[in-house]
């Protein structure tokens, strides 16, 4: 989620279901936990690194910040209400759900969970983030689910710029949950209240579209397909 949704990402979506792709809303416990089995998000490798927790000037608010601020807003002020996140987009590949759009999202809210109990990320309720070459990354986060874990102790110099970054968040979480909040109560809340469009790009689709826009002039791999996929849909007229 950004801080805005701009006029672009909507007529984004808006292109996305005038294309018939595939989708629907889901809770973020459908999203997260879903009763087909466990799923692995995987991040892929032309992903950019996690970026949510920087703050480009010194009194501006990161985006996690602004997230948790308006995700906590309506849980203590609006009576809870229904909260609605900005669209993920992926490929299904079995068990995998591959995050074309939405890797600062998943990794946010999963470490959101976390701040409010490992139990959330955890157990019957495993959330498994699959940094497919950023393996450093992946570890810290699996090792976010161990009791004896102590995360302040990982990469002491700030070496690697994903775990720094994944630190700089959860201190920005914990500074923003008030000490009298119900951490359980609120994860209930994000798990049952939070709703995003879910939408599935099909393989298929994105190879066909590259086809027709390039023919046989070069060959790419299935990711950078899929961009293809996208920038011609987003450049199609109304």
């Amino acid at each position: 989620m950004c801080k805005a949704v701009s006029e672009r990402e909507g007529k984004f979506l808006e292109l996305f279901i005038r294309e018939k792709m595939s989708t629907l809303f889901k809770t973020l416990k459908e999203y997260l936990y879903p009763d087909n089995g466990q799923k692995k998000f995987v991040i892929p490798n032309y992903q950019r690194g996690y970026k949510w927790s920087v703050r480009n000037e010194k009194d501006e608010q990161t985006s996690v910040e602004y997230l948790v601020e308006k995700l906590k807003s309506a849980y203590i002020n609006y009576d809870k209400q229904q909260y609605f996140l900005q669209g993920i987009t992926v490929v299904e590949d079995g068990d995998q759900v591959i995050l074309i759009d939405g890797q600062q999202r998943t990794t946010t809210l999963y470490l959101l969970l976390y701040c409010l109990g490992r139990e959330n990320i955890s157990g019957t309720k495993n959330i498994e983030l699959d940094y497919s070459i950023r393996k450093h990354s992946q570890t810290f986060l699996k090792k976010l689910k161990e009791e004896e874990f102590d995360y302040h102790t990982e990469d002491p110099n700030n070496e690697i710029q994903d775990i720094y970054y994944f630190k700089e968040s959860i201190a920005q979480i914990n500074a923003l949950l008030p000490e009298n909040l119900d951490r359980k109560d609120f994860a209930n809340f994000l798990l049952n209240s939070i709703s995003m469009l879910y939408i599935v790009i099909d393989r298929d689709k994105a190879v066909r579209t590259f086809t027709m826009m390039n023919g046989q002039k070069a060959k790419m791999h299935d990711e950078e397909l899929v961009k293809a996929e996208m920038l011609h849909i987003i450049s199609l007229s109304d």
